[in-house]
């Protein structure tokens, strides 16, 4: 290999791979990035929309534990016309139906043979469309697929497609567990890996602009749509911007129930305070930063080598500890999880806006709260 090659080799290697984030929609179970659960209000939707006109694969590992009949599992659609969609059929088959972005169907109830696809077996499913043929290949092994081409074509799907795995439409959904760490989507010549976040709910009408939240109070606020899975290494950031109040107690993120779980918060003398525990405090305690009016701010809460920090910066760049403990304990898990409103302490509402497009929660450096929409 000559040097030009190794160099275009490395950086190949260096690029982060691409990734797509897919919210939980409902609740599923979850079990190591496994998800099983599914119907029609349970599932998983990738954020953001997609270009389906040209080539793609998309690969997803999946078990049929139950009944097969109609059991959706993959769809692309948008409000414009154009879609795909996969099931598992009553004979054990994969079925296969799409639409252009005429509305006309490029497929309908295409199937794979009978027995194809059986009950409590591991199997890799790629549906894909070259550009010329649509094609299905299967593996239980992730190294000798079958191939099944379903039809010659070039007419394609269209652009701007949401995406939903584990379901379809209507009651068709996917009865059994879809493996996300082992499934990975490539649209073109880009691969994209899948990993599962939550999403967060709307409780009552907050003003939302872009992704940046105000108007918060007691009935107006969002709700995370899970525990947060705390660990000795996670982090949270929260950008906010202050109010031009700080009459009563400022709350930015509630996970707390007495002297458990999580609370942040900016205190009527205007610093930051959190209050966590396990049972009994781990910390409960007043930052060192005198907060200003009307000033945005990124407030980073978070537990790595066993010391807990509350740090604070103006730029996500220069960061400030205003609060460090150490302790091997790790957070209570509790019901709790508001973000901009006390669920437990009746009044304290954040006052001012949090921008969720730079809002987030990491756990064991992976992503498991990004900021979105559930």
């Amino acid at each position: 290999m000559n040097l030009k090659n190794s160099m275009i080799l490395a950086n190949m290697m260096s690029q982060k791979p691409k990734i797509m984030y897919a919210t939980i929609k409902g609740t599923l179970t979850e079990n190591d990035g496994v998800f099983s659960g599914f119907s029609t209000s349970n599932y998983l939707e990738v954020q953001g929309l997609y270009d389906f006109s040209q080539p793609f694969e998309v690969c997803l590992k999946m078990r049929l534990t139950g009944s097969p009949n109609a059991s959706g599992f993959f769809r692309a659609a948008g409000s414009n016309l154009g879609s795909f969609g996969c099931l598992v059929g009553a004979g054990h088959n994969i079925g296969v139906w799409s639409r252009d972005s005429e509305d006309n169907y490029i497929m309908n109830g295409v199937y794979t043979p009978n027995n194809s696809f059986l009950e409590n077996t591991d199997y890799w499913v790629k549906m894909c469309f070259t550009g010329t043929q649509y094609i299905i290949y299967l593996s239980t092994d992730n190294i000798n697929f079958t191939k099944y081409t379903l039809i010659s074509s070039s007419k394609n799907i269209g652009i701007n497609k949401t995406i939903k795995i584990g379901v379809t439409a209507g009651t068709q959904y996917f009865n059994g567990s879809i493996d996300i760490n082992n499934s990975y989507i490539k649209l073109g010549s880009t691969k994209y890996k899948l990993q599962a976040v939550v999403g967060y709910t709307i409780v009552g009408s907050p003003t939302i602009v872009d992704g940046v939240v105000s108007g918060f109070s007691t009935s107006n606020y969002l709700l995370l749509g899970a525990n947060v899975p705390y660990s000795n290494n996670f982090e949270m950031v929260f950008k906010i911007t202050t109010g031009s109040s700080f009459s009563s107690t400022n709350t930015i993120f509630e996970g707390s129930s007495s002297n458990n779980g999580l609370s942040i918060a900016i205190n009527t003398s205007k610093y930051l305070y959190v209050s966590a525990g396990n049972g009994s405090w781990i910390v409960n305690t007043s930052g060192t930063t005198v907060l200003s009016a009307n000033t945005t701010y990124y407030v980073k809460f978070s537990c790595k080598n066993n010391v807990y920090k509350l740090e604070l910066s103006t730029d996500n760049v220069n960061w400030n500890t205003e609060i460090s403990v150490e302790s091997s304990s790790v957070l209570v898990t509790t019901s709790a999880k508001s973000i901009g409103y006390s669920t437990r302490f009746s009044g304290r509402v954040f006052r001012g806006s949090i921008d969720m497009n730079e809002t987030y929660i990491k756990i064991n450096n992976k992503l498991w709260f990004n900021g979105q929409q559930a």
